[in-house]
């Protein structure tokens, strides 16, 4: 998984350490398990240049990485923000 270890990186490299950083959807710094999420997935763009490109990625809980995968729609703020329409619009036509 070198996009996590890169993710990683990119957070720390903004003066974050990544045991204090919590979840970038809730704020949760205190729990358990971690891990970064594409918010459009893997299995959507599988062979997308930008698949990985940190606008796509988030750093989540486990109960918000959850919340991700329960239904596409959560990721729609998100989405728009980071402005992944633009970046991936050629799978949106």
């Amino acid at each position: 998984m070198k996009y996590k270890e890169e993710y990683i990186k990119y957070i720390e490299d903004q003066g974050n350490f990544i045991e204090h950083y919590g979840c970038e959807r809730c704020g949760r710094t205190t729990a358990f398990n971690f891990s970064v999420h594409h918010i459009y997935y893997k299995s959507e763009i599988p062979n997308h240049p930008n698949l990985h490109d940190v606008r796509n990625l988030t750093w989540v809980c486990g109960k918000c990485h959850s919340w991700y995968h329960s239904r596409k729609s959560n990721r729609e703020k998100i989405a728009k923000e980071r402005g992944l329409k633009d970046l991936f619009y050629e799978i949106k036509k």
